[in-house]
């Protein structure tokens, strides 16, 4: 049997959303659904 060492996963913070960001849908309803104080924004 071969002991493994456990990999670390590097954890990359979701930026925040920022006027005149090009983002792709995708990207944008993910940083959307971090910021769940945010109230309105638009893609």
């Amino acid at each position: 049997m071969v002991d493994s060492l456990p990999q670390q996963q590097t954890v990359v913070p979701i930026p925040p959303l920022e006027s005149g960001d090009r983002l792709t849908r995708h990207e944008f309803e993910r940083r959307y659904n971090a910021m769940p104080h945010l109230k309105k924004a638009e893609l």
